[in-house]
């Protein structure tokens, strides 16, 4: 039979790494969620590539958010 999405060998699904003593301390690993640096598009970085320099935001800019309320609120749901 097709992999399903439960099984544990689909090749979407992340993995899990124990570690520490006994087997209930446990890492998730995604297949696509790798820290990898990218570019503004999403597009890989080529090793070694320096990291482009932040940009200065005024300290009233909450983006995504229109505000500061709606930050706290969403740290304080979430």
């Amino acid at each position: 039979g097709g992999t399903s999405p439960m099984d544990d060998e689909g090749p979407l699904q992340s993995t899990a790494e124990f570690f520490g003593t006994g087997d209930w301390l446990y890492r998730n690993y995604h297949p696509f969620l790798s820290a990898h640096p990218c570019d503004p598009d999403g597009a890989f970085l080529p090793p070694g590539t320096p990291l482009p320099q932040l940009t200065e935001k005024p300290l009233d800019d909450w983006t995504p958010y229109g505000s500061h309320i709606e930050f706290e609120l969403a740290d304080y749901l979430f």
